[in-house]
């Protein structure tokens, strides 16, 4: 899988960003292994974007945050949508403060850029940010939570459950340009139960649905790891 700089959560602080990254790998390896993109996809265009460059396989992480699944706090999903596509920002600030430091060389993480990167951006030393962030914790306040999160953020403005969100996400990407088969547009009006609710559902669209019309959900939470669903019958395998 590669990452782009875009996404949320802890990678390479120095990766580029995923499109470049991602046909940058293609042109060097162009009959290497599966190549799977990730990093700031959040929409169906993405993926078709992504699929249509040359990926074997898109993942989603942060688009799931805005579900009802996902354990964040309702205030830091407000603070979520609220935010725009500048809202994030890359540095190991916030795991200064977290008091989650120990990632390899070169790893840093991407999260909502509110006072936590201010404070730092300003040159506090440690131990005062350390001090502004407990006690903004123990005040309840929202201006120093640490919430990872990657530049799709700001694409996404609502709550949804991950089942419709899948729906939508697959629904959007049938309606590009890119002809994909008519599976896709089938389990966007809704085979997409076969996708338990769960924060950990990741989707990957897979483009041998191209040629074996089939699509293929990676899901890691309750439901068996993989589920196939063979669109010119309508059978799961």
């Amino acid at each position: 899988m590669y990452t782009g700089n875009e996404a949320g959560g802890h990678g390479g602080a120095k990766a580029p960003p995923l499109s470049s990254f991602l046909q940058a790998v293609l042109t060097a390896i162009p009959d290497g292994p599966v190549v799977i993109a990730a990093g700031g996809v959040s929409t169906g265009a993405q993926i078709a974007a992504l699929l249509t460059q040359g990926a074997a396989g898109v993942v989603l992480g942060t688009r799931f945050l805005f579900t009802p699944e996902c354990p964040y706090s309702a205030e830091k999903k407000a603070v979520l949508i609220s935010s725009d596509l500048n809202a994030t920002k890359r540095g190991m600030a916030f795991d200064e403060v977290n008091r989650t430091m120990g990632w390899p060389e070169g790893i840093d993480g991407r999260a909502i850029a509110n006072d936590i990167f201010t404070d730092y951006l300003e040159g506090a030393g440690l131990e005062e940010r350390l001090k502004g962030y407990d006690e903004s914790t123990a005040k309840g306040e929202t201006n120093r939570l640490v919430i990872w999160a990657g530049v799709g953020a700001g694409l996404i403005n609502e709550i949804k459950r991950a089942t419709v969100s899948t729906s939508v996400i697959i629904g959007s990407t049938a309606e590009t340009k890119i002809k994909f088969p008519g599976c896709i547009q089938r389990v966007a009006r809704g085979d997409s139960e076969i996708i338990e609710s769960s924060l950990a559902s990741t989707l990957v669209m897979c483009p041998r649905c191209l040629f074996e019309r089939k699509i293929v959900f990676k899901v890691t939470g309750s439901l068996a790891d993989r589920n196939s669903i063979d669109l010119n019958s309508g059978s799961r395998s």
